[in-house]
């Protein structure tokens, strides 16, 4: 990705894109539900082919199509969006040039950063202690509030 390209994709995720961190509640096998939590970045608009190109610049993520049946008039909307490993190469390469989702795309990647250094491998492939330290988990808290008021909507006070 060139220096013009990856300054044209800020400019799409500042004025197009969605940038949060996901939770989402989860079963496994027993029955016991947990919580986990993925970044999510989201470009949508009703230009197909500019989706088209994001997904195959950035050579990841995945796009959505999404119609509106109550509103017939209504354009198709097109959305390219990444999760958290794909998200991060991402919004470290577009950083120097966002301008209104610069804080966002900072409280992503520490909080996937964080994510990464809480866990530890206990044997086996790919198994790992998914418990958080406290310090970890009390950071990610104020990440994740930090982030729900950046995107909070209507008028700051």
């Amino acid at each position: 990705m060139t220096k013009t390209e990856a300054a044209y994709i800020a400019g799409l995720i500042d004025g197009e894109g969605s940038l949060r961190i996901f939770l989402a509640n989860q079963k496994r096998p027993n029955g016991d539900m947990y919580t986990v939590a993925h970044v999510r970045l989201h470009v949508g608009m009703t230009d197909r082919p500019i989706i088209e190109w994001l997904h195959s610049i950035t050579g990841n993520g995945s796009i959505e199509i999404r119609t509106q049946p109550k509103h017939p008039n209504w354009k198709t909307c097109y959305v390219v969006r990444w999760s958290s490993g794909t998200a991060t190469p991402l919004l470290k390469t577009i950083m120097p040039y966002l301008r209104l989702k610069k804080r966002h795309a900072e409280i992503a990647i520490e909080w996937f950063r964080l994510s990464k250094r809480g866990r530890k491998f206990v044997g086996g492939r790919g198994h790992t202690d998914r418990t958080l330290p406290y310090d970890i988990v009390e950071r990610r808290a104020e990440l994740l509030a930090e982030m729900k008021l950046l995107n909070r909507k209507g008028t700051l006070v």
